[in-house]
């Protein structure tokens, strides 16, 4: 997508995408009830997160030009 970082924190990718993962398990873990109406923005929120967690490694594993 080539979408550049608004700021820069100089944590590796590894770092980045542990922080993800973990924001996408707690939403999903303490937030997300699927048995409750009024949940579908975190289901959506989740999803948002593991499409950038999925870019990120493609983007590691991406020879380097």
């Amino acid at each position: 997508m080539g979408m550049e970082t608004m700021k820069n924190f100089n944590i590796t990718n590894e770092e980045y995408l542990a922080v993800l993962e973990t924001e996408k398990e707690t939403l999903l873990r303490h937030y997300y009830k699927p048995h409750h109406e009024g949940t579908g923005h975190f289901n959506t929120a989740a999803s948002v997160l593991q499409s950038r967690i999925d870019e990120i490694r493609k983007e590691m594993v991406r020879p380097l030009q």
